[in-house]
């Protein structure tokens, strides 16, 4: 979406710690659904395309 409003997407790596304490924010039934909310995500971003602007 930013990427056809024009904004330039950079990747930019990083280095992350192991969890020292608390739990996680993703249960079992989270995890297993979590895909399938991003693929209906897909499908409602695709179904209406938005012609990209160019400068």
């Amino acid at each position: 979406m930013l990427h056809q409003a024009g904004f330039k997407i950079k990747e930019v790596g990083i280095q992350m710690r192991t969890r020292d304490a608390g739990q996680s924010l993703f249960t079992f039934w989270k995890a297993v659904f979590y895909p399938l909310r991003v693929i209906v995500g897909f499908f409602g971003l695709f179904s209406n395309p938005q012609p990209v602007k160019k400068k």
